[in-house]
C-alpha cells in the first residue's frame, strides 16, 4: 500500500505540471472559531467571524484572545490563540490557550469548516495538548479530560462529524505534578476511503479549575487522480517515452 501510494504522489506531481490535479476551493465556512466554556458559574461563548479574519492569497487568519463572559460573570478566560485555513493545500491548524474558571471547565473549540469537495481523497491530522496546574498551592494537581462524541480530547472530522482522527483521552498528572501533555497522529497522508466535502478540527475537553491548556491541531487533505486520469498520464508518459526512443 505505502509503495502504491508513493507513485500515486509521483503521478500527481506530473498531475499538477499538466494541469490535472484538483485545485483549492476557496470555501470556508461563516463561522471562523468558536471557543465554549461551561462551569459551575454558567455558560459563555467566543465567536469569531470568517470576515475578521485576514485574508491574503489564499490563506485566512485569525488571532486573538479575550474573557469568556456569561453576562457579568466571566466563565473562563482565552489568551493567545489562532486559527489559519489554507485554502491552496486543504488545511486546517488550530492553536489554543485558555484558562479554567473557578471550577471544572467544558471547553469545545471548533475551528472554520473548510469546503473540501474531493471524490478519491487522502489525509494526514495530529492534535496535541498541554496542560499546567496554575494553582498547587492548594495541591490536586491538573486534569484534563476529553468531552467529544468518543470521549476523547482530539477530533479531526469530515463531511460535517464523520470521524478521520479522534484520540487523547485524558492528561492527568499526581498531585504535584504540575504539567502534562499527549497528543495523537495519522501519520503520513492515508486514504480515507470515500468522497468528502469539507473538513474541519475540534477540541473537546474538562479541565481542572483555575488550570491552563494549550493546543494545537492540524489536519490537511488531498485528492488522488481517478483512475481515467491517472491512465491518460500513464499514457502521456508512455507516449513521451517513445518520442525519447
Amino acid at each position: 500500500m505505502g509503495v502504491q501510494l508513493a507513485r500515486l504522489r509521483g503521478l500527481l506531481g506530473a498531475a499538477t505540471v499538466l494541469g490535472l490535479a484538483g485545485t483549492a476551493f476557496g470555501q470556508v465556512s461563516s463561522t471562523f472559531l468558536t471557543v465554549t466554556a461551561t462551569n459551575s458559574e454558567g455558560t459563555a461563548s467566543f465567536d469569531v467571524d470568517t470576515a475578521d479574519a485576514t485574508f491574503a492569497s489564499g490563506v485566512y487568519t485569525w488571532n486573538g484572545s479575550g474573557a469568556l463572559m456569561d453576562g457579568p460573570t466571566q466563565i473562563a478566560n482565552l489568551n493567545n490563540t489562532s486559527v489559519t485555513v489554507n485554502t491552496n493545500f486543504n488545511a486546517i491548524f488550530v492553536n489554543f490557550n485558555v484558562d479554567a474558571g473557578l471550577s471544572d471547565t467544558v471547553f469545545t473549540v471548533t475551528s472554520a469548516t473548510l469546503a473540501t469537495p474531493l471524490v478519491l481523497p487522502e489525509g494526514t491530522a495530529s492534535g496535541g495538548i498541554n496542560v499546567t496546574d496554575q494553582n498547587s498551592q492548594f495541591g490536586g494537581g491538573v486534569l484534563a479530560t476529553g468531552n467529544n462524541v468518543n470521549n476523547e480530547i482530539y477530533l479531526a472530522q469530515y463531511n460535517g462529524s464523520t470521524e478521520f482522527l479522534s484520540g487523547i483521552s485524558s492528561v492527568a498528572n499526581d498531585p504535584g505534578v504540575l504539567t502534562g501533555s499527549d497528543s495523537v497522529s495519522s501519520g503520513g497522508f492515508v486514504p480515507i476511503g470515500a468522497p468528502i466535502s469539507d473538513i474541519s478540527v475540534e477540541y473537546s475537553f474538562v479541565l481542572s479549575a483555575e488550570d491552563n491548556a494549550t493546543g494545537n491541531g492540524v489536519f490537511a487533505v488531498q485528492g488522488i487522480p481517478e483512475p481515467g486520469t491517472l491512465a491518460l498520464l500513464a499514457l502521456g508518459g508512455l507516449a513521451a517515452f517513445r518520442r525519447r526512443g
